[in-house]
């Protein structure tokens, strides 16, 4: 007696075997990309080690800000370093 199991299953069982692991394959990978896109990653802060100064030099060498600003800017700097 084979309990059901004597015939062959044939090409079914196989096309079933190969669903069931893409399946779960993407399962895992839409998982593994939610994880991704909802633990939020360990970016720089908005405070920089980079020195005020320096920061200013860059922006005013790449054109964000003009020279007028670049002045005024650098005469708060100087006014904050001075306050205890």
């Amino acid at each position: 007696m084979m309990y059901g199991f004597d015939h062959d299953a044939g090409g079914w069982w196989i096309f079933m075997m190969g669903f069931m692991a893409i399946f779960w394959i993407s399962v895992i990978v839409v998982i593994a990309w939610a994880l991704t896109r909802l633990v939020p990653r360990r970016r720089e802060s908005s405070q920089s080690h980079e020195p005020a100064k320096a920061i200013l030099d860059r922006r005013l060498d790449a054109g964000e800000i003009d020279v007028k600003t670049y002045d005024e800017l650098r005469a708060k700097l100087r006014g904050s370093a001075e306050k205890p």
